[in-house]
């Protein structure tokens, strides 16, 4: 993993994490998050992107439920249609693992 912006050994790093998609009508449910990472300098009140992460999960259909996630802004909806990209690149089904329940990976 790397970062857009480097962060310095001390730096405050705050996080920023929301579902963007679903596939629930998969034999094993799997949930999109996208997590951004800001740089913060209390000292200056001001924050700077470092990165954009996408993590993905597979869900156990017997003990969650999963629904359709719906933008509500155009956004939101920009952020949807970038997941839906990297679903279909060859990358991210090298990337994909499925832990199952009391199992770490």
């Amino acid at each position: 993993m790397t970062f857009k912006r480097p962060v310095d050994v001390g730096s405050m790093l705050q996080y920023e994490a929301m579902v963007v998609y679903t596939e629930p009508e998969l034999p094993s449910p799997r949930v999109h998050v996208q997590v951004f990472a800001h740089i913060v300098k209390p000292e200056t009140r001001s924050s700077v992107e470092s990165n954009a992460f996408t993590f993905s999960f597979c869900v156990d259909k017997k003990k969650s439920v999963v629904s359709h996630v719906i933008p509500e802004r155009g956004s939101e909806a920009l952020l949807q249609l970038n997941v839906l990209d990297d679903i279909e690149s060859d990358d991210y089904r090298v990337g994909l693992l499925e832990v199952k329940p009391g199992e770490a990976k």
